[in-house]
């Protein structure tokens, strides 16, 4: 026989699995959140029990019979609670399907609700209840004509140069500085702390940036960059500070104090030369021109991106401007943990 004389009938498609007759009452408990109670037949949950044991009781083994060969009443009696959980599961799994194409809600969240707290109860229906967070129904304003403002920028040579000396550090190396501390070096300082003559704290060896505001665990100084700019290893500079209102040291709590701070030593992150060795190991750049001009492109896909965002954003505020929605906690933690997420990577991307 040919190929051509082999049977190219089609194979008969599986039967359509019967729907569930189910009884569902759906209560709102705010505009995004619906409590939906279940309740699926007791002639259903008669045929998926009916159905599970009819395929299991060709294969179960049972002690004293060959497998597939025990008795039906014996494997039911036998297997009756694994039975019972797989049903339940199935039930479970269907009857949540068919809810979600039955109803005109629209779920933005999994259902909540305890597995263990369902049964299948003997000639009852199989009844089950949850929440879930559902999206807002709301009309629409007239969005014709809507005014946008985009963001518009021109990214300069000194903006890239900006740009690369920040992506630079990482491959920079500690220098030491001597003709006096300047902005973004690092100083490190011996820090003595009174009260009223009193000695309250003393720190060796700290590992200060020399920016405008210097945080501690109690206390905040300001202004130091101005505070220790252009000194040098040996100089002393004193300065005050405000405990804060968390410190350990309740009787400090809101007062000044006054800071001694001992210069140590001055040093500034030296940045690498773009040799051409240097080029090729961070990326295989031809030339200084090169990795300029990746660094502005990325700069104008940060912009792009920024663009779109704050388009986004701008329609949402209009589309939204008079809504006024109670919004279950659970969302909000969920969007807060996204946003905070999104922070984190935006300030990764420098």
């Amino acid at each position: 026989m040919t190929s051509t004389d082999a049977d190219t009938t089609d194979a008969p498609a599986p039967e359509e699995k019967p729907k569930l007759a189910l009884e569902v009452q759906v209560d709102s408990k705010g505009t995004c959140q619906r409590h939906v109670t279940v309740s699926v037949s007791r002639e259903d949950v008669a045929r998926y029990m009916r159905e599970a044991f009819d395929e299991l009781v060709h294969k179960a083994e049972v002690p004293g019979f060959r497998p597939g060969r025990a008795p039906r009443k014996l494997v039911e009696s036998k297997f009756k609670d694994q039975i019972l959980d797989q049903v339940k599961g199935s039930l479970l799994m269907d009857a949540l399907a068919q809810v979600s194409d039955e109803q005109d809600f629209s779920a933005i969240g999994e259902p909540d609700f305890d597995f263990e707290a369902v049964s299948i109860l003997e000639d009852a229906p199989f009844a089950f209840e949850f929440y879930i967070e559902v999206r807002p129904e709301f009309d629409l304003p007239d969005w014709k004509g809507l005014k946008l403002n985009r963001l518009v920028r021109q990214f300069s040579d000194d903006d890239v140069q900006q740009k690369l000396t920040r992506l630079l550090r990482r491959y920079s190396k500690l220098a030491k500085r001597e003709d006096g501390a300047q902005a973004g070096d690092i100083v490190t300082v011996n820090i003595r702390v009174s009260h009223e003559n009193q000695p309250v704290a003393e720190h060796e060896n700290v590992w200060l940036r020399v920016v405008s505001q210097v945080s501690f665990r109690d206390a905040t100084i300001e202004g130091f960059d101005e505070l220790v700019t252009g000194t040098k290893t040996g100089d002393t500079r004193e300065t005050t500070a405000t405990i804060s209102a968390g410190a350990a040291n309740a009787e400090l709590k809101g007062k000044d104090v006054r800071v001694a701070l001992e210069i140590r030593d001055v040093q500034y992150l030296e940045l690498p030369e773009l040799t051409p060795s240097f080029l090729d190991e961070i990326g295989g750049f031809e030339g200084p021109d090169e990795l300029r001009d990746v660094v502005r492109g990325e700069m104008e896909r940060q912009l792009e991106y920024e663009q779109q965002q704050s388009i986004r954003g701008q329609i949402t505020d209009q589309l939204l401007r008079g809504a006024n929605w109670d919004l279950p906690p659970e969302l909000l933690e969920r969007q807060s943990r996204r946003e905070l997420e999104r922070a984190v990577l935006e300030l990764r991307r420098g």
